[in-house]
């Protein structure tokens, strides 16, 4: 029994012998292959790999899988053939030298020389297609340094070797492009020469703005008066006419400071301390709406049509008011009566109690009546008002909704009857 085993273990021992034997003797076989490009003279990044990258085909289709003893035998035979391959297709270069180091992992060097002429410098032209001039400057503020992506894959290359930069350099500059100026694609043409010209014309992206729809409004002064300097910020606003919506998204600022400088330098605006705030919407239909407001005055022009009152049932109301600090305001109002054309001359002072409560006294001149003023702002809709005239001893209290910028509707309540008035905001 023993011997039985001792047999067993004998046997398997010379059959793993044997099979290490074998396992030793089989060809090592070329699995991968390295290649390194050099050239003299300055060899640009990517051009160097685009050629590794075609001697590493042709040097897979010849190396790849074949026994290593058998390339290292055929080695001057394989270098011929790689370098007959590539000087077929190599433009601008000439293939000097090919060295192949056979192993399962094989080495392949590929030296170049490159022909007489080379690019010693490159021109840069860059348009930006269709844009106003404003637009054009802001688009190659972004796309500052894109030069740098031809003259690092350009110069010290043989003159006629520059169609092997047009795949990369269509790459490089698509990369480029979407990280500085994602609205705008870009095409280029290579002149080549000692002295490259290079003309990159940039074209704009769809969507693009079509229309702007321009509302100006304000709080402290007629809207009416606005009219006059409708011209100056539409002009402004025109710029933005088929221009890439992303692209005045992504300038919002720019744009804005644009819309405000264009009413705030007027003379009238400098004159009396009016600031313009611009709220922006960008899209195919880009809407503008500017807010341009004073702090030291208020000039308002109202007019009334009381619903269901017989007797001067249409007014208007002229304010002029001064703010002597930024809570105080003083003012005077003038009521026109049209149907008896009849006039009304009221002289105050409001106070801002709270940001949206503001109280304060007026004196009826015609009537030489006192009146207690109380407002509360709910917010930008809604109004609550309260009168008290100290010498008839009445009230009046009046809830305002703004419908719009230019239209409101209050219900007023007074010591004898109630009614509905319509308000235009001029």
């Amino acid at each position: 029994m023993l011997r039985r085993w001792l047999l067993i273990i004998i046997l398997c021992t010379i059959g793993l012998v044997l099979a290490s034997a074998v396992a030793k003797a089989a060809p090592a076989l070329v699995d991968t292959v390295q290649v390194e490009v050099q050239a003299d003279g300055h060899l640009p990044l990517l051009i160097q790999r685009r050629m590794e990258a075609s001697v590493h085909t042709i040097a897979e289709q010849v190396l790849t899988g074949h026994n290593v003893n058998e390339a290292i035998l055929k080695r001057m035979e394989y270098e011929q053939l790689i370098r007959e391959v590539f000087n077929r297709i190599l433009i601008g270069y000439t293939v000097t030298a090919v060295q192949v180091i056979p192993g399962s992992d094989t080495q392949v060097t590929v030296k170049l020389v490159p022909w007489d002429d080379v690019i010693k410098k490159i021109d840069t032209t860059v348009q930006v297609e269709g844009m106003p001039p404003e637009i054009a400057a802001l688009a190659l503020q972004d796309v500052t340094g894109i030069e740098n992506l031809f003259e690092q894959n350009m110069l010290g290359l043989p003159i006629d070797a520059a169609d092997w930069t047009n795949g990369i350099l269509k790459s490089s500059l698509n990369s480029f492009m979407q990280e500085h100026l994602p609205e705008f694609r870009a095409d280029f043409d290579v002149e080549p020469g000692t002295v490259a010209k290079v003309k990159i014309v940039l074209y704009p992206k769809v969507p693009v703005v079509r229309n702007v729809d321009l509302a100006m409004r304000s709080e402290s002064m007629p809207n009416i008066l606005l009219l006059n300097y409708r011209p100056q910020i539409q002009k402004k606003a025109d710029i933005m006419l088929g221009v890439p919506v992303d692209f005045v998204k992504r300038h919002n600022a720019y744009f804005n400071q644009v819309l405000v400088t264009s009413l705030d330098e007027q003379k009238d605006f400098r004159s009396f301390h009016v600031k313009t705030h611009i709220e922006l919407n960008p899209g195919e239909k880009t809407y503008v709406k500017s807010y341009s407001d004073t702090e030291r005055y208020r000039f308002t022009l109202e007019g009334y049509f009381d619903i269901n009152s017989k007797e001067d049932n249409t007014a208007f109301r002229i304010h002029l008011g001064r703010f002597i600090s930024s809570q105080d305001e003083v003012f005077t109002e003038l009521d026109f009566y049209p149907q008896s054309v009849t006039w009304k001359a009221f002289y105050g002072y409001e106070r801002e109690m709270l940001p949206t409560v503001r109280m304060g006294m007026k004196y009826d001149s015609n009537a030489h009546n006192g009146v207690f003023l109380l407002k509360k702002k709910f917010d930008n809709k809604w109004l609550l008002r309260y009168e008290y005239a100290f010498a008839d001893q009445t009230e009046e209290m009046g809830l305002r909704y703004k419908i719009h910028d230019f239209v409101s509707l209050e219900y007023i309540m007074d010591d004898k009857d109630s009614w509905l008035r319509l308000i235009g905001n001029f």
